[in-house]
């Protein structure tokens, strides 16, 4: 009995010993890779999240083939709250002004081409429908005089 017990321990201790480890990292890469300097453009496959975001006034680069499951807010300084998200092409949004403020919003696939544009009042429920839309990330942007509220929308069927 002794020996037995001896046995499952010391294969419990092995077993632990070389158990892999569970790390977030890229499954594999594809396609071609560009190098310039010290900017390295790869896809890769399998990576779940956000791991490098970079923003100027000429952009935004985001590392990484696929999208990740949560959408930060880019800038929100109108304290607009938007749901659901992800969506199917309809979806509300409510922006934090005094009562019937005006305000404009614009929403733009990811090669920047403009789906939907319109108006809007403050503290309103605004019902957005966009027409057969596409699967993929679209981006909405909301204005009212300097400030603006920036979003990030995921389009799903």
């Amino acid at each position: 009995m002794k020996h037995i017990l001896f046995f499952a321990l010391a294969v419990l201790c092995v077993q632990i010993s070389f158990s892999q480890k569970i790390v977030r990292s890229t499954l594999g890469s594809f396609g071609p890779s560009m190098k310039n300097g010290s900017v390295l453009i790869q896809q890769t496959v399998g990576q779940p999240s956000l791991t490098s975001f970079i923003k100027s006034e000429h952009g935004s680069l985001r590392q990484g083939f696929h999208q990740p499951f949560y959408y930060e807010t880019e800038r929100n300084e109108l304290n607009a709250l938007i749901f659901p998200n992800p969506n199917n092409g309809q979806f509300g949004f409510q922006v934090n002004l005094a009562d019937n403020e005006p305000f404009k919003y614009t929403i733009v696939d990811q090669s920047g081409k403009e789906v939907l544009s319109s108006n809007g009042l403050g503290n309103q429920l605004t019902s957005v429908s966009i027409d057969q839309p596409a699967t993929g990330l679209y981006h909405l942007q909301i204005t009212s005089g300097k400030r603006v509220s920036s979003f990030k929308i995921s389009i799903i069927h």
